[in-house]
Formats: structure tokens, sequence, C-alpha cells
């Protein structure tokens, strides 16, 4: 190495067809998961992972020491990994804003992972500029009577 070259060498791959890298080519762990994706679509494939709703798409998650995450969102044909060594980065808390960017109802600003329910009374109310909250609950219940939001849902 001359003098002025950095210690560290880099080799990138071309990403692979049909894939989205936010690296300067493709990130080892993204092909990865991306490789295994099409064997996850069964969610039983995923098991050891804990399973969990984001207002209606399923993601196998792991997480680790707040500093690292994997969303595995098998029906969306999507995978999320977020690295850091930044200690209480948190990326579990911010890792569907990064899915919303392929699934748009993930987004926050679209109540992306909110309990169905709650969504869906969001988005009467929005259209109703925030006003006769509790009619347009009732309407809900009226239409759907299975309908009904918690506390533990409304906390969340």
């Amino acid at each position: 190495m001359s003098g002025g070259e950095s210690g560290t060498r880099s080799t990138h791959s071309p990403p692979m067809p049909g894939t989205h890298s936010v690296c300067t080519g493709m990130c080892p762990a993204i092909l990865a998961f991306r490789l295994g994706l099409s064997m996850a679509k069964n969610i039983s494939a995923l098991a050891p992972l804990p399973l969990s709703d984001h207002g209606g798409h399923f993601a196998a998650a792991g997480i680790g020491g707040r500093r690292t995450a994997f969303f595995v969102y098998p029906k969306d044909d999507l995978a999320v990994v977020v690295l850091t060594n930044l200690a209480g980065a948190n990326p579990e808390e911010f890792i569907d804003e990064i899915a919303g960017q392929f699934i748009p109802d993930l987004l926050a600003v679209n109540g992306g992972g909110l309990p169905l329910p709650v969504k869906r009374l969001r988005l009467a109310l929005i259209k109703k500029n925030f006003r006769e909250t509790r009619a347009t609950y009732e309407s809900l219940r009226k239409n759907d009577s299975a309908f009904a939001v918690s506390e533990e849902d409304l906390n969340r």
C-alpha cells in the first residue's frame, strides 16, 4: 500500500435484481435475507422469531442490545436490517419507517404500526376533522359489530 491509501479494502457486488440496498453495493445481511425470503413465505418457517402485527403487516423480528434489528415481512416480500454501533439507538422503534419506504401503509403518517381498530378509527376521524368522535366510533360499531378499540390498543 502506498502512503496515502486507507488500510480498509471494500469489495461490493452489484445489487441483486429486484432488491434495494442503501449500501454502496449489496450488504451481505440484506442479500442473505433476500435469498431466504422466498423460503420464508410460510410464516411457520419463521416460528423461532416473535411475530407481531404492524397494522395488518405481520413481521418476524429479531433485535439485539438496542443496537440492531431485523424485521422480515413475509407476506410483503420485504426484509429490513438495521445495524448500528450506538448503544440505545433502538432501531426496533424506527424500522417500520424504513419499511414504509417500500410499504407506505407502514409509515407513521399513514397510521403505520397502529392496531387495526385504532387505524380505522383514526382514518374515520380524519375525514371528519376529529369532530364528532363518539358518533364516529358508534357509527363504526354499528357497521361492524366486532369493531372495538381497547384501552391497550389506544395506549400503544
